[in-house]
């Protein structure tokens, strides 16, 4: 097959529609990425398959230390460390309720921005790069191995009272039961585990 080349106009045409939906596609990248990171606002991923209760929490910086940088100041470093003491402790964010016996087998926490805090915390090397980006937050998961899975009936969100410029938290649920989204806020702390606990 023969193809004659683009005449100037065409061509010209052509380029400015390429050059359009480049910016379009970044444009809304861009846009999708900042409505991810909104301060006073939170997201939670549970699952639940057998015995492990799964629980994912993404929150900015912000919302955690009042900053979002690499700490600089004595005051910063002090903020970035009790943040990660708290976390040491998962019921500091969140708490399954007792009746299903849930422990803590496994948790990780990530937070470019405070990598060198961590590695003196946790005596870990830090492999991250920080303070590149102007939003940063933190990635906690916590998964729990429970005794008594379908006795599962809520979560107390208890990190809606341990930091309070969190105001909302999304929640997307999975298990037995199916799948849920709710919402926890500094008026309603809990989220329902009943209806993803057993299968309906």
């Amino acid at each position: 097959m023969f193809t004659q080349p683009l005449a100037g106009a065409r061509a010209i045409r052509v380029v400015a529609c390429v050059v359009a939906s480049v910016v379009v596609l970044f444009t809304s990248a861009a846009y999708a990425q900042g409505e991810r990171h909104q301060h006073g606002a939170s997201t939670l991923e549970i699952s639940l398959e057998k015995n492990t209760l799964a629980i994912r929490w993404e929150s900015p910086l912000n919302d955690l230390i009042g900053f979002e940088h690499a700490p600089r100041s004595a005051k910063e470093k002090a903020a970035a460390q009790n943040l990660l003491s708290l976390l040491d402790d998962p019921s500091s964010a969140f708490k399954p309720n007792s009746e299903a016996m849930c422990r803590m087998v496994a948790k990780s926490i990530t937070a470019p921005n405070l990598s060198d805090i961590q590695t003196k915390h946790t005596g870990d090397a830090s492999t991250h790069d920080h303070d590149h980006a102007v939003h940063s937050d933190l990635d906690y998961s916590v998964t729990y191995h429970c005794s008594s899975p379908d006795a599962l009936s809520q979560l107390d969100i208890r990190a809606l009272t341990t930091w309070p410029a969190i105001k909302d938290i999304d929640a997307s649920l999975v298990g037995p039961g199916g799948q849920a989204s709710q919402e926890a806020n500094q008026g309603a702390k809990t989220i329902d585990l009943k209806t993803i606990a057993v299968a309906r």
